[in-house]
């Protein structure tokens, strides 16, 4: 999960998927046992991040009490929207996951100016991010207080985006 944070014209590039899952559900708390039966800590990346899919269908398919299958991104995104309940859970986790994160990040930055959401996975969780239940949790982060109400959500469509990022963090650095 890569975001952008904006605050008084100056932006903070961030890697949310670093930052540790924070679950919230009961689904989401037996999610995470089965990911770390021993405690151990588990990243936002391991919920949202593609090279972990496999490790978190087989801990949703834990959590359901129904064999672990090998699905691909396309068609576990596909039956998620088409709402068969694993697949749509699947997906509400890791939406869930990367609205929280942001979040998190939003309120540590004071990104008073917004939030950027960038990277294929959020592209493709839109469906399930957009959902007035799953934009509540970003509200609900911060109970205290309406900061986090204020902050506009942005999603970074743009194919070449990377590439732009890649060759500005290049020139920013005294590289050239």
């Amino acid at each position: 999960m890569s975001a952008i944070a904006y605050n008084r014209g100056a932006h903070i590039a961030c890697e949310g998927g670093h930052s540790l899952y924070t679950p919230r559900t009961a689904l989401e708390r037996e999610v995470k046992r089965a990911l770390a039966p021993n405690d151990e800590p588990v990243s936002i990346e391991m919920i949202c991040g593609g090279v972990n899919l496999a490790k978190l269908e087989a801990a949703m398919a834990q959590a359901h009490g129904r064999p672990v299958t090998q699905t691909g991104p396309a068609e576990i995104i596909a039956k998620g929207i088409q709402g068969d309940p694993f697949f749509r859970d699947l997906c509400q986790v890791r939406a869930n996951a990367l609205i929280t994160g942001t979040a998190n990040m939003a309120l540590v930055t004071g990104a008073q100016g917004g939030v950027v959401l960038a990277g294929g996975v959020t592209r493709h969780l839109l469906p399930f991010i957009n959902q007035p239940e799953t934009l509540d949790l970003f509200n609900s982060v911060w109970p205290d207080g309406d900061f986090l109400q204020k902050i506009a959500i942005r999603m970074l469509i743009n194919p070449l985006a990377p590439l732009i990022g890649a060759a500005s963090h290049y020139l920013h650095n005294d590289n050239a």
